[in-house]
């Protein structure tokens, strides 16, 4: 097992380098979305005259708007979404989720269950935590919502500390450093300590919301924090991982750097804060919060109860 954490390093999950007055939660998306666009030329899919579908017989795999989106395993990946923002009420939900093949028509009226992923890439156990929940929504058919939050503001919201894991003592940050190790080697996936965690994640956070929190940036982000032991807000880093899921870097470096960024990310902090979020992992199911990896069992009877 790769996972690797000096007992001597101190993992917890910290905010980044500049506390965030609310810096930073969000516009809940748009529920419902013209019709004209919410069923694109489905007459041509099924009526057999001659259309879209039957002069070119894969249309229908890839999706024709905003309505469709199939994933990889149907056999055509969704078209990247360079500059363009994520249909409305498909932001922060991966393309084929059930979710975003019917969108705000099955949201908005109860069809599928709903499971909100509160993180920021500081803390190891959001990382974790990240690697399972896609297969966790998978086996509930829930609809799973990638929601970006900055932890300093969630903390400071809260009145805690900035850095936690400098009040630990030290035979608790030991413990600490094992648990990360158990619970890698439990989900079997690599986790490596940074020696300069925390990095600063408010860049990465703010690319993450102009880039529609697309899940492929997300998991490419994680990766290179808790893998690759990379700051996820440097410049190398976001451009890779925008420019390998199909989005513009250029026009989203840019983005950042601008106050609609920082206020939709403060936006969406604070709406955390308003839902009790007071650290990361959080689950949101049925109004319910959970909080941590841990309780992950929780959420996956939640989203199948009746």
């Amino acid at each position: 097992m790769s996972a690797s954490i000096g007992v001597g390093t101190l993992p917890w999950c910290s905010p980044g380098l500049e506390p965030c007055s609310g810096d930073e939660a969000g516009r809940l998306p748009d529920a419902f979305p013209r019709l004209p666009n919410a069923i694109p030329r489905l007459p041509h899919a099924f009526s057999g005259r001659p259309g879209p579908f039957f002069d070119r017989p894969t249309a229908f795999l890839e999706p024709p708007g905003p309505l469709f989106g199939l994933p990889d395993a149907i056999g055509r990946r969704p078209r990247p979404s360079g500059s363009r923002p994520s249909p409305p009420g498909r932001e922060g939900i991966a393309p084929g989720d059930p979710g975003w093949l019917f969108g705000p028509l099955a949201l908005g009226f109860g069809g599928l269950p709903t499971l909100d992923f509160w993180f920021d890439y500081s803390c190891p156990y959001a990382y974790l935590a990240s690697t399972q929940v896609p297969a966790l929504a998978a086996r509930t058919g829930a609809t799973l919502v990638y929601r970006p939050m900055l932890l300093g503001g969630v903390f400071a919201a809260h009145g805690t500390p900035q850095k936690l894991f400098a009040t630990l003592s030290a035979a608790k940050a030991a413990h600490n450093a094992r648990d990360l190790d158990r619970w890698a080697d439990l989900f079997g996936v690599p986790l490596v300590m940074p020696a300069a965690h925390p990095f600063r994640t408010v860049e990465a956070l703010r690319a993450t919301v102009a880039c529609g929190v697309d899940p492929r940036v997300v998991t490419a982000l994680y990766r290179a924090y808790w893998v690759e032991g990379r700051g996820p807000s440097e410049e190398s880093v976001l451009r890779k991982a925008l420019g390998d899921a199909g989005h513009d870097a250029d026009r989203i470096l840019h983005a950042i750097t601008e106050p609609a960024a920082k206020d939709d990310l403060r936006r969406r902090t604070d709406e955390a804060i308003a839902l009790g979020i007071f650290g990361a992992p959080a689950f949101v199911v049925k109004g319910q919060l959970y909080w941590g990896q841990d309780r992950m069992h929780f959420v996956e009877r939640a989203l199948t109860a009746a």
